[in-house]
């Protein structure tokens, strides 16, 4: 979305209220991307996992879909990340350990369909 510019001494109009709202509201179908990283001491190989929130920009609805890769950081001692919790305004990115070891660690992308 091609952002409008607003200077000091100009009169708002319609394009830079929606602005303003579809940033601050993600209306429905919106799409947003962005990237993460996990990291913390997988201490145990079998059953302990490792997470983080996301914050997303949309406040008023709960995301359709969301997805991850690890194309930052492929990762150690953790298998690939998957998504869970999808709120509005976050969702939260985990990975379960495949070795024990003082740091595990995996990111890249997240995409949210709302």
């Amino acid at each position: 979305m091609a952002l409008t510019a607003y200077n000091a001494g100009d009169t708002f109009n319609t394009n830079t209220i929606n602005q303003l709202v579809n940033i601050l509201l993600e209306p429905s179908g919106a799409q947003e991307v962005g990237h993460y990283e996990i990291e913390g001491p997988p201490y145990t190989a079998s059953g302990s996992f490792l997470s983080g929130p996301v914050v997303t920009l949309s406040r008023v609805s709960v995301p359709v879909s969301a997805s991850v890769d690890s194309s930052d950081d492929s990762g150690a001692k953790l298998n690939a990340p998957t998504t869970g919790h999808l709120t509005a305004g976050a969702m939260q990115i985990y990975a379960q350990a495949n070795a024990t070891g003082t740091t595990g660690h995996v990111g890249g992308l997240f995409t949210v369909q709302l």
